[in-house]
Formats: structure tokens, sequence, C-alpha cells
């Protein structure tokens, strides 16, 4: 199983996504800003360069990433981790289309409000958007009875107190 390396390569200033590849040579660009009297300021996370090959996306990866906006993590990724993108104060869409998505992955991320989930999930644990108080619907890529099949914890949803929805390509089921 291959976990994420965290190595700074490159950088752009005007970037603030997170992509994670299935296919090799994909290159994501974050910032970080260099303070003469401190030193560097990691702001984001930078990776290039994640083959296909990458399963997992490791505990607290990007915890506290502030400038990451968009996650886009692909089927070739198996697990995201407890609380890999946790804190991300600024993330507001995630697709992922992961086989499990563990506990608090996406806690308290409070812009957060554009979630699509893919039909290659199968695995739900607890308060994964927990305090993401901005997201309101997740959209899902499939059928009702298909989310309905998705092994989630009894507390999922626990602290997503603004999510009311999840809008399926065959209608909407309200929590």
């Amino acid at each position: 199983m291959s976990i994420i390396p965290l190595l700074l390569f490159t950088a752009s200033i005007e970037s603030g996504v997170v992509f994670i590849p299935s296919i090799p040579e994909s290159k994501v660009f974050m910032n970080f800003k260099i303070d003469e009297v401190k030193g560097i300021t990691l702001i984001a996370l930078v990776i290039t360069i994640i083959p296909d090959t990458v399963q997992e996306i490791g505990y607290a990866a990007f915890h506290d990433a502030d400038n990451i906006t968009k996650v886009k993590i692909q089927s070739s990724v198996k697990l995201v981790d407890q609380r890999a993108f946790e804190n991300c104060k600024n993330l507001q869409k995630v697709e992922i289309d992961s086989n499990s998505i563990k506990t608090q992955a996406f806690y308290n991320c409070g812009k957060l409000k554009n979630v699509k989930i893919g039909n290659n999930v199968t695995e739900i644990s607890h308060s994964i958007f927990g305090n993401c108080s901005s997201l309101m619907k997740i959209t899902y890529d499939g059928k009702m009875e298909e989310w309905n099949n998705i092994n989630k914890s009894t507390g999922w949803k626990n602290g997503s107190n603004n999510l009311s929805e999840i809008e399926c390509i065959d209608g909407i089921i309200n929590l």
C-alpha cells in the first residue's frame, strides 16, 4: 500500500487546489510564502507527480492546510484516513470516489459547501463532515438504493447540523 509522500517540490502562488490523481505524472501546486525573518511558512503542502499506485491518504496528511480550496480524490485512492483534511478552513469543494472515508476526514472545514461522492465509496465513518457549517447537501453519483447500501457509521453525519439532503441521480434523500 502506498501513502502519499509529503515532499516539497514546486509552488505556484495562484494555486489553491489539491488534485489526487489516478494517472502518473499529474502535478499539484500549492502555496507557500517566504518570510525573511521566520523562514518558510507552509500554507499548504506541495505534492507533485503522484503515481497511480497511491492507495491511501494518511492520517492528518493535509491537516490545517489553509489554502486548499478544492480536493479531487479519484478511485485509485482506496482510503482517506482519519482527519486527512481536518481544519482546511478554506476548503470549499470536495469530489471523492475513494472506497473508504474515515472518521473526521473533512472535520471543521467551515467553508465546505460542495461535496460530490462517487459511487465507488463503500464505507463512510463517523463525523466525516463534522463542524462543516456551510455544507447543506451532498451530491451522490449513484442511485438512492446504492447510497442506502453504503456501510455508514451510525454517527456518520454527526456535527453536520446543516446537512439536510443527499442528491442522487434518481432522486433526493432527505436527512
